[in-house]
């Protein structure tokens, strides 16, 4: 790689992505040469990456979200359980006294 397509890489690699699609769009390279399309490919690669990353974030997040989901279900079910099994104690218990 020469020094110019390593330093477009470095500028890009270095930006926020808004800074790079900036340095991308206002490249004074002639239009359609290697540099601009070099330039345009190092974008792409940088936005790739950077949709893997939200999409490895979103389903970490998900996987979390269906973990909680999980655990609050079985705390209503416990409840629900523990419920019944009261009113359960309570008619026996009332049942007992009666007799």
């Amino acid at each position: 790689m020469d020094s110019a397509k390593q330093d477009i890489k470095d500028k890009i690699d270095s930006s926020t992505i808004e800074e790079a699609r900036e340095f991308v769009a206002t490249y004074h390279g002639s239009k359609g040469s290697e540099y601009q399309v070099f330039a345009a490919d190092c974008l792409a690669v940088k936005e790739a990456a950077l949709r893997d990353s939200k999409d490895a974030e979103s389903l970490s997040n998900s996987r979390e979200a269906l973990s909680i989901s999980r655990r609050s279900n079985i705390i209503a079910i416990s409840a629900m359980v523990l419920s019944i099994a009261t009113a359960i104690c309570i008619a026996i218990f009332q049942w007992l006294t009666k007799n």
